[in-house]
């Protein structure tokens, strides 16, 4: 999902890449928790918020920057 995730922000469909992300990001955090996957899948995502609500991607950029910092 978060494959095609990123094909549909490439082709400038910003609602649709988010819902994408979102649903590859309860699918990791069902199966796997809050991992690497998890933290990066969320990155993505909030590069994609940035261009739809700038402070919501900043939010969710902050959160994958302290999950990845947790794992280490």
């Amino acid at each position: 999902l978060a494959g095609l995730g990123e094909v549909a922000y490439r082709e400038g469909n910003l609602h649709e890449a988010i819902a994408l992300y979102e649903r590859a990001l309860a699918g990791i955090e069902a199966h796997y928790g809050k991992n690497l996957y998890y933290a990066v899948t969320l990155e993505s995502l909030a590069v994609v918020y940035e261009e739809v609500d700038k402070e919501t991607g900043l939010a969710l950029a902050n959160e994958a920057r302290l999950i990845q910092a947790a794992l280490q």
